[in-house]
Parts: C-alpha cells; structure tokens; sequence
C-alpha cells in the first residue's frame, strides 16, 4: 500500500499507536482512517456536489468512488483509488470547478 502526501501522516499515526492497517479488512479500514467505501457522497455543500459531479462526467475520474468535502474553498477527497495516475486525475478535474481554489486529495493506493 502506498499512500499520497497527508495520508501518509495518518498511516504512521497508526502505526505508532499500535494499530495494523490491514486492507484485508475492506470497509473497517476505511472507516477507522476516516474515509468512506466507494461510491460515498459528499457533505451536502454547494462546491463538494458540483466536484463530485465533475468528477462523474470526467471519463478520467468517471468510475473513481471518493468521498468529496469542503472547506470553503478547499476541497478534501477521499478514497481508495488504483493508481498514482488516479490520484493526479482527481487533484486536476476538482481543480478545474469553478470556485475551487485548492484540491487536497488524501487517498490510498490499492495494490493487488
């Protein structure tokens, strides 16, 4: 498993309290790191529907499933995704919807 940017703070968080990430444990892992299982929604704001939308028309990020919140104009998405390439492509389309000045993406890579 490898994970991008602030995840990776969280991993050794857990780690150094003594927790095991298991990806075996399929949604118990996601919902202990805080992240919700594909196909999870947003917070309801304005901005975080209409990145989630985007994401859903973008044939790029179409069949990625993350959670999608905001913080004014900071949008935070979560998830499992397959590639480093995943990750770029969510950061780019959340980047493009108007009002978004900022795109976090705190994902974990999924590795057969």
């Amino acid at each position: 498993m490898t994970t991008s940017r602030h995840s990776r703070r969280t991993v050794l968080q857990l780690l150094l309290a003594g927790s095991v990430v298991s990806m075996t444990t399929g949604c118990e892992t996601l919902q202990s790191l805080g992240l919700k299982p594909a196909g999870a929604n947003t917070d309801g704001s304005e901005l975080a529907n209409r990145v989630q939308l985007a994401l859903r028309k973008h044939p790029y990020t179409s069949q990625i499933r993350v959670s999608v919140s905001s913080d004014g104009d900071v949008v935070i998405l979560k998830g499992l995704v397959n590639s480093e390439s995943d990750i770029a492509n969510l950061e780019i389309v959340a980047g493009q919807v108007e009002g978004v000045r900022h795109a976090q993406v705190d994902a974990y890579v999924s590795k057969p």
